[in-house]
């Protein structure tokens, strides 16, 4: 991305979110020193996705594409594992072939 789009990004925040962000050449360079490795594209398509869901506008961070913690199945995994130990039911895992309940039935 270059500083052109990166304003672009910018100038669509406050469309959607009218007021909110500072337009200014400091925002837009601060913005592009960690949008520059980004694809355009991929960020407006946040973007969009974002406005939808959100009435307020977006952090840098939520336009970057930075794993979740909550997507990694291998951490969910290891915590059903620990919650089917401690409460004594079968384990279920993410992969989905010979999966168990976690809960039996009551």
């Amino acid at each position: 991305m270059d500083k052109q789009q990166a304003a672009k990004v910018i100038k669509d925040i406050d469309r959607f979110y009218p007021g909110r962000m500072r337009m200014d050449i400091g925002t837009v360079e601060s913005w592009f020193r960690h949008l520059e490795k980004e694809e355009y594209d991929t960020v407006i398509g946040r973007l969009d996705a974002y406005a939808k869901e959100n009435k307020y506008p977006p952090t840098l961070f939520d336009l970057l594409d930075n794993p979740r913690p909550e997507r990694d199945r291998k951490g969910t995994d290891k915590v059903k594992e620990w919650e089917a130990k401690a409460s004594g039911g079968p384990v279920e895992h993410s992969s989905g072939v010979d999966a168990l309940w976690l809960y039996p039935f009551r």
